[in-house]
């Protein structure tokens, strides 16, 4: 989270940045939404903003996190998954 802001140029105090993802992901996990998507972004997002950070910064900070987080993961494991399918299919 911290790297999200910092790629906006936005320095962020330690103590607002634990408790605003704190808060998001608190938010995020009462809610009952698989992954917290959504919630989680908008909860952080004014969390944030109530901690001083502008609303557009806290916002893109909180999307280019989980961008990071689900897609960055799923495109790197790809050519694993590719690797494992023709494996099978040759062992067949």
């Amino acid at each position: 989270m911290y790297l999200s802001f910092l790629s906006l140029n936005y320095r962020i105090s330690p103590g607002s940045l634990v408790l605003g993802f704190a808060t998001a992901q608190i938010v995020g996990v009462l809610s009952m939404i698989p992954g917290g998507i959504g919630t989680m972004e908008g909860s952080g997002s004014l969390a944030y903003a109530a901690l001083g950070v502008p609303i557009e910064t806290a916002l893109s900070a909180m999307l280019g996190f989980r961008m990071i987080y689900y897609v960055f993961p799923f495109v790197l494991s790809l050519p694993f998954y590719v690797t494992l399918k023709y494996r099978k299919r040759e062992s067949d």
